[in-house]
């Protein structure tokens, strides 16, 4: 048994034998708090029991006693009701700051609903230290004064089957974040845990990391994280067409390379795509909008690579870009300098593709839909007001309108938004 050398410890208090009180229930009880240094103890009696609460408060010494009775005057038969009690004293106790390490709960006394409780508010909070008191029986069932011992368990397998278990539906809800925060690596560690259990901690911290990362964009770190494939993940497990889609889009590329750019945006625009129907999904609709009106925007960008230009670097020299310039000037505004280079907003290359005698420049000039203004518009850029409620029902059509562009322009998009897809695991398309 491993006695920590300080913390919180935090007990329930039952009843013992009015005429033998000491020897049934105070003699035990301090055998538990003398067994260890302690920066604070918890009491947690019934409302039948708070005076032998305070009497054991009166014995500790030394040590700032907090009591926290039931609040029913039945509570202690009912499992939900001391649980609910219990675990707003354990939050309590973590939103203080304190570590969950740092908590032991003793379930000895009480009543056996006190004790369920208990130990299930433990687990529920990540608490995988717990005691009791034991010792030889008498006759009548009851320990022997005096032959009291304290015992201690580490309830971390049900702790990391809970958190495995919360694991996977975060997944569901491609909430990789969450799953990272749930430590799953600490778990791993543990060679308590059945091998089988060990191993899905640890696949579920790796991939989850690598989800995560994909998710906000960093492909170079998703790809370190899924340098070593595993199947342990089970149905989150990646695939290997993950890794070779990450290995594209990782890359380094050479933006004064058109041809080169094109290709990577190719990607580049699934996976924003993807990304973009993951974030309305999760109801994150002012950021799937932004992210509907990068695509759009990148459509424009990947056809003008093809063309040989790039339009945050347009040489005011070539031919192509002069006409298009001094056709601009003569109508509206033309094209910003910046650092000796022109720069086209996503209407200009639209603009300009029409100018190059490329289709795809009159449907990219006024695309069908709201979320052209709802990106000028919304909170997230130069607007005061949130535009979800129009997003969230409209937004899926026009997320669907720009997979039709995609594919309009090349078949073969259809298999890089697959691959780009793989990380939705809501079952949803």
């Amino acid at each position: 048994m491993t006695i920590p050398n300080s913390g919180i410890l935090v007990l329930t208090v039952g009843t013992g034998k009015a005429d033998a009180l000491e020897e049934t229930f105070l003699a035990p009880v301090l055998k538990s708090v003398n067994e260890g240094t302690w920066s604070h103890v918890v009491l947690l009696p019934s409302q039948g029991t708070v005076a032998n609460a305070q009497t054991l408060a009166d014995r500790i010494a030394d040590v700032p006693v907090d009591i926290r009775p039931l609040p029913g005057e039945e509570d202690e038969n009912d499992v939900d009701a001391a649980f609910a009690h219990f675990s707003e004293a354990l939050d309590e106790l973590t939103e203080a700051g304190t570590a969950r390490k740092d908590i032991t709960l003793d379930y000895t006394r009480g009543t056996k609903a006190m004790s369920a409780a208990l130990v299930l508010a433990g687990v529920v909070h990540g608490i995988s230290r717990l005691r009791y008191v034991h010792g030889q029986r008498g006759e009548r069932g009851l320990v022997r004064p005096g032959t009291e011992k304290v015992g201690e368990v580490l309830a971390e397998v049900a702790s990391a089957r809970l958190r495995v278990s919360l694991a996977e539906r975060f997944f569901v809800e491609n909430n990789f974040e969450a799953v990272c925060s749930l430590y799953l690596e600490n778990a791993a560690d543990l060679r308590i845990l059945p091998p089988s259990l060990r191993a899905k901690a640890r696949a579920y911290s790796t991939v989850a990391a690598a989800y995560a990362a994909w998710d906000r964009f960093d492909y170079k770190k998703a790809l370190r994280k899924l340098e070593h494939l595993t199947e342990d993940a089970g149905d989150f497990a990646p695939k290997p067409a993950m890794k070779s889609w990450l290995e594209v889009l990782a890359k380094e590329f050479n933006e004064d390379d058109p041809a080169e750019m094109a290709e990577y945006v190719k990607h580049l625009v699934c996976d924003m795509l993807a990304n973009a129907k993951r974030r309305h999904r999760s109801g994150h609709y002012e950021d799937a909008a932004l992210r509907c009106y990068r695509v759009l925007e990148l459509i424009g960008q990947m056809h003008l690579f093809k063309h040989g230009h790039h339009s945050g670097r347009l040489d005011p020299e070539d031919r192509e870009v002069a006409h298009f310039q001094k056709k601009l000037t003569k109508k509206s505004h033309g094209l910003r300098m910046q650092s000796k280079r022109l720069t086209a907003a996503r209407e200009q290359v639209a603009r300009f593709l029409k100018f190059l005698h490329d289709p795809r420049g009159t449907k990219l000039i006024n695309p069908p839909g709201e979320f052209v203004a709802w990106r000028n518009t919304g909170i997230l850029v130069h607007g005061f007001k949130a535009r979800a409620a129009d997003a969230k029902d409209k937004l899926p059509k026009y997320l669907g309108d720009m997979e039709q562009l995609l594919i309009e322009d090349d078949p073969s998009a259809r298999e890089r938004l697959s691959i780009a897809r793989l990380i939705d695991f809501s079952h949803s398309d």
